[in-house]
């Protein structure tokens, strides 16, 4: 099976997207504040899901967010089963990427944040029944190039950051595929873009993006990777 395959489906579609309720407040005026112990990637979001419901976010405050509640079915409890959207998944070379990302859907908000693994994977097989894959991944969402770093910094990259975490969480968790990865590397990029003498002033994705490229070293059981 290709590697991107095993990303795919062993890792972005098995990361841990539950967040935990930790207090409630009373729905005033069409909205209910929820306290959370963790937000996670969550900000990168306009949505949460409440169970099967989807509920837009009004705003954030630390660990505090206020929804906006339309109809009955959205209200929160402490025993509510809350998760957050899986990023999308993009896998190819700069310009192939370029091209799928630009047709994959009209509005942007539907297509991020995403996940990029950069072809060509180089990938170096061992006799122990394992295999080294040589992984250059881009986190990616969008960002305000008008506003303050700092800005960019807490509305993408810090969120971000959540993600490539769990990520990395969602590798350990998976022992029957995935043996071990050696130490990673990660950049931060609150422009995500083409670097002039000037700085990163041009856009690769034609859009306003952040990022964080992540270089890992993952080691696969060989019989995990073969095709029946």
């Amino acid at each position: 099976m290709l590697i991107s395959n095993q990303i795919q489906n062993h890792v972005v579609a098995r990361l841990d997207n539950s967040v935990k309720i930790l207090a409630v407040s009373a729905i005033v005026d069409d909205k209910q504040t929820v306290t959370f112990s963790c937000l996670k990637w969550m900000k990168l979001f306009a949505f949460v899901n409440n169970g099967s419901t989807p509920v837009l976010i009004d705003s954030y405050f630390n660990n505090e967010v206020t929804f906006s509640i339309e109809e009955p079915s959205q209200e929160f409890f402490k025993t509510s089963i809350v998760t957050i959207p899986r990023p999308i998944f993009l896998n190819g070379t700069l310009s192939n990427t370029k091209f799928e990302w630009n047709k994959f859907e009209l509005d942007e908000r539907n297509k991020l944040p995403f996940i990029w693994l950069v072809s060509p994977t180089q990938e170096v097989v061992n006799r122990n029944m394992s295999k080294r894959s040589q992984l250059r991944l881009w986190f990616v969402h969008w960002s305000d190039w008008s506003k303050l770093n700092i800005d960019r910094q807490s509305e993408a990259i810090e969120p971000l950051m959540m993600l490539v975490k769990e990520f990395v969480s969602t590798i350990e968790r998976q022992g029957n595929i995935f043996e071990s990865y050696d130490n990673y590397t990660l950049k931060d990029f609150p422009k995500f873009g083409t670097e002039t003498p000037n700085g990163i002033d041009k856009v690769i994705f034609d859009s306003t993006l952040s990022a964080i490229e992540m270089n890992i070293d993952v080691n696969i059981f060989v019989n995990c990777c073969t095709n029946c």
